[in-house]
């Protein structure tokens, strides 16, 4: 006799490849794939309200509609999708801290024990601890969940879920082999909820709006901006860019989409994307290219003057967190709109790892070489980014991957002791890759 699973896994589609994770969902765990462009919460709270029947039971029995209003067999729900410290991306919402009172008559008729939140970073900082354990209360649930990078070891990230309230387990719904195989990392994604007025002739409410990001370790590898619920009824008026925290300057559209109205487009600027935004057609809800019909666009103060670039590759390489800047304008009289809201979703390098090694004594007291080597080329590594504890540095050299130095232990007794050189990680400084090492003699 079949047995009705009692642990449930949702995706959020808006996951990169979600169809291989799908493709490797262990035996016994039932799927539910959220709908994108529909209220995630609300979709799970449906599902386990009204749970599909037990696969033992046939048609004709007399019991399968006495099945679709049975009480929720699931105990255990894993989620998978887009985080940020305290926050979870599902379908068209968001479950934070400032809306998480909002959902609370969802949340508890979820009626679950077991909560598994893989989303990057959800638990990361004061934001996700304290998200994590207003979760606890309004479900009363056991919860573990990330505060780090998930997917692709390689690419920096893992699937481990670091942070836990109350007794749980561990246990991933998704195969060893389907895991290994995944080619990425869930992006953290941040978001501004606030409507924005796009006023006739000028600078829009707010100006800017902004987006702070804070908890993202590693360069952008690559960024998506997407802007929600878009209306207006003369979209080619509308110049709109980015300004990021370290200066830079992304036009996302100008002069696009002709005098057809907008009601509610959802838009992704991607350098992935297969086309632009059309310049006379009526934009639909898609994914584009950033795209600038006529340059030389002026803003009126206090946003940045140009040039700006029509690429946000242009912000790989630069540190994410810091305070995110829109600007947006109407350019002609007449006409207006407005933005539901907008976020940004940050793909980060991994962080490199460095293992120290020398062939000293594992006591002495002459000087001795320590050679470091790096997980991948770093920049701008230097003597004074590496801590001694009794001993100074000289002899630095190197260059990416592989550094080299002398350790000398002062002139006196006892004979410092080195420390085993094993493994370290490295914590990323902002742009310019430093990393501090901190050996101990």
């Amino acid at each position: 006799m079949n047995t009705k699973p009692t642990q449930l896994l949702v995706i959020d589609p808006q996951v990169e490849d979600y169809q291989q994770l799908a493709a490797g969902i262990q035996p016994g765990v039932q799927l539910l794939i959220l709908e994108k462009d529909r209220d995630g919460i609300e979709q799970i709270t449906a599902y386990l309200s009204s749970p599909p029947p037990s696969p033992s039971l046939g048609e004709g029995t007399g019991v399968r509609a006495l099945a679709l209003v049975r009480a929720n067999p699931y105990t255990t729900l894993h989620i998978i999708s887009h985080g940020s410290p305290g926050t979870l991306y599902l379908g068209n919402t968001t479950l934070e801290l400032n809306n998480i009172d909002q959902y609370r008559p969802q949340l508890q008729k979820w009626g679950i024990s077991h909560l598994y939140l893989y989303g990057c970073s959800v638990a990361a900082g004061d934001a996700g601890a304290e998200f994590l354990q207003k979760l606890h209360q309004i479900t009363q649930a056991n919860i573990a969940a990330s505060n780090t990078l998930t997917g692709n070891a390689a690419k920096g990230g893992n699937w481990e879920l670091e942070i836990t309230t109350g007794a749980i387990a561990t246990h991933i719904p998704i195969s060893q082999e389907a895991r290994a195989s995944y080619q990425y990392v869930l992006p953290s994604t941040f978001s501004n909820s606030t409507s924005i007025t796009i006023n006739n002739f000028g600078a829009a409410t707010d100006y800017p709006s902004t987006i702070n990001v804070s908890g993202v370790t590693g360069n952008i590898a690559s960024m998506t901006v997407s802007i929600s619920g878009l209306s207006h009824t003369l979209p080619d008026e509308i110049d709109m860019f980015l300004y990021g925290p370290a200066g830079q300057k992304v036009m996302l559209m100008s002069d696009a989409g002709g005098s057809d109205d907008l009601n509610g487009v959802n838009l992704t600027f991607s350098d992935s994307a297969s086309g632009a935004l059309p310049d006379g057609p009526t934009i639909t809800s898609g994914t584009y290219r950033p795209t600038d019909y006529e340059t030389g666009d002026t803003f009126p103060s206090p946003a940045p003057a140009g040039p700006y670039s029509t690429t946000l590759s242009t912000l790989n390489g630069t540190d994410a967190n810091g305070t995110w800047q829109l600007f947006i304008q109407d350019d002609v009289s007449a006409d207006s709109g407005s933005v539901g809201s907008w976020s940004l979703t940050i793909t980060p390098d991994p962080v490199p790892t460095v293992s120290l090694s020398s062939a000293a004594a594992t006591t002495t007291n002459a000087p001795f070489s320590v050679t470091a080597n790096f997980s991948e080329s770093v920049n701008n590594f230097i003597a004074s980014d590496i801590s001694v504890t009794n001993g100074t540095v000289s002899g630095f050299s190197g260059s990416g991957s592989t550094y080299t130095f002398t350790v000398t232990p002062p002139a006196r007794e006892p004979s410092p002791s080195t420390s085993p050189l094993g493994s370290q990680r490295c914590g990323k400084q902002h742009q310019h890759r430093r990393h501090r090492l901190n050996p101990h003699f």
